[in-house]
């Protein structure tokens, strides 16, 4: 099982490396705000600090700019967005792992039910994440909603064409039951009588 053996190894990694990038930013916003001397060793070692974080802290850095906001808090809105991006990444991914977990064991046990549960199941979030990510980035928005209608009408439309088309195949198999049951028992007395005048002719 993924989401017993894997997942809580995986958690904990990654909180661990959120730990590390939480501590250097956090470092880099006190630098930003003490302004230590850059030719001491406090200052070599906050302009190191500063050279290994730009990458992440840069495009927020950016952001608030734009807005004239003092580009000292960017280190925080980094945080923020990291903190967000990676609670969502560790649900997905163990949302993941339960649905590989469902279908395994619908497998498994042979269970059509449950596989094809977990299939929808999937899908649905796996839908649900798409359009939450879309919608919120507006530079990427797309109009999903059209699509998503005539997906799920199709999806309804093929659940009752095979839901009509097993119950009709019962219906068949319950109907061919009832005749062989009413020929059989239409027969035997016949076939009772015959042995019993056999009887009487052997005595």
């Amino acid at each position: 099982m993924l989401s017993v053996t894997v997942y809580p190894v995986l958690y904990l990694i990654v909180w661990g490396l959120f730990g590390i990038f939480f501590g250097v930013l956090v470092l880099r916003m006190l630098f930003a705000w003490a302004d230590p001397n850059p030719f001491g060793a406090i200052g070599r070692f906050g302009f190191k600090v500063r050279k290994v974080s730009e990458r992440w802290v840069y495009p927020s850095a950016r952001f608030l700019a734009n807005f004239r906001i003092n580009t000292k808090w960017a280190p925080l809105l980094t945080l923020l967005i990291g903190l967000v991006f990676t609670y969502f990444a560790l649900q997905i991914i163990g949302n993941t792992f339960f649905v590989i977990d469902g279908l395994t064991a619908g497998v498994a046990t042979g269970n059509p039910k449950v596989v094809i549960g977990f299939i929808l199941y999937g899908l649905l979030s796996s839908i649900a994440g798409t359009y939450a990510l879309l919608t919120a980035c507006t530079r990427f928005r797309l109009p999903l909603d059209p699509y998503l209608i005539v997906f799920a009408a199709v999806a309804l439309v093929e659940i009752g064409q095979r839901f009509s088309r097993e119950l009709a195949e019962k219906r068949s198999r319950l109907a061919a039951d009832a005749a062989h049951r009413a020929a059989v028992g239409h027969h035997q007395p016949i076939a009772d009588h015959a042995r019993a005048r056999g009887l009487e002719t052997d005595r």
